[in-house]
């Protein structure tokens, strides 16, 4: 876990400065677009879930 960690951090460093913060703009833009989507979504298939249960 920690190896795949730094080498996650290792790479996310190796991007140019200006590209990361473009990338986690474009990231938390469309959270905030898609997020209540995929809530609702997995709230539907939880309650499914309880549903079919024995």
């Amino acid at each position: 876990m920690w190896k795949l960690l730094f080498l996650a951090r290792r790479g996310w460093k190796m991007i140019p400065r200006e590209q990361r913060r473009q990338m986690r703009k474009r990231v938390f833009t469309t959270a905030r677009k898609h997020g209540p989507v995929i809530v609702t979504q997995a709230r539907k298939a939880a309650k499914q879930a309880r549903k079919t249960r024995p």
